[in-house]
């Protein structure tokens, strides 16, 4: 993982990293799942994901954490974000441009290139109604 220093504190995307000597041996994990581990007093299964109730991933406090499974927690995290260009609009790593894309009947259309997100949900957006 990468992460820089913050306030004192190292951050990994938001989240808290923390630097514990286990068998004398370092271990580098997330706080948030620390906490939640020493709460249960056993360690997370990999199937396990601990979700921050107040979306802000910097409040590790015991009440503000929830542990369910990994797929349960995609799903109430990818509701969360609002983001109406997520489907059907993708990046084409070759060309570096992003395009619309979308199956009807087993036929693929697919919009042109362009150089942001927004202007190929634009024309995905377009694709999708027919016009």
């Amino acid at each position: 993982m990468s992460s820089i220093r913050k306030n004192g504190k190292w951050m990994n995307q938001g989240y808290i990293q923390c630097r514990i000597w286990e068998n004398g041996k370092k271990r580098v994990v997330l706080e948030h799942r620390y906490v939640m581990e020493t709460l249960l007093g056993r360690r997370l299964k990999p199937t396990e994901d601990v979700h921050h109730k107040d979306g802000n991933r910097s409040n590790n406090d015991p009440s503000n954490l929830q542990i369910m499974t990994h797929s349960l927690h995609s799903s109430i995290t990818g509701k969360e974000r609002k983001r109406p260009w997520a489907r059907g609009v993708l990046f084409d790593k070759a060309y570096r441009h992003w395009y619309g894309r979308i199956k009807r009947d087993g036929v693929v259309f697919q919009t042109e290139y362009f150089e942001n997100k927004l202007d190929a949900d634009r024309a995905y957006r377009k694709l999708v109604e027919g016009k």
